[in-house]
């Protein structure tokens, strides 16, 4: 079963929000980077050679469709 996750009231009067798009506020995709290659090593059962380049070249697509792309490597 998930674990809730409590809501404080007080944050329904703030006047606006600031999502984080990967890169305009926050430099994340080397965290990403390294999590896509650790994930796929560890279902892979070895290391995966994810390079920076062709990580780069898969930004902005959707889980799925990196995922389809990665499988004709």
């Amino acid at each position: 079963m998930s674990e809730m996750i409590s809501f404080d009231p007080a944050l329904l009067k703030k006047r606006g929000w600031i999502f984080d798009c990967d890169g305009t506020v926050a430099e994340t995709m080397r965290i990403h980077h390294r999590t896509w290659t650790h994930i796929i090593s560890k279902q892979l059962g070895k290391p995966f050679d994810f390079p920076w380049d062709l990580f780069c070249s898969m930004g902005g697509m959707s889980a799925h469709d990196t995922c389809k792309n990665l499988k004709k490597l």
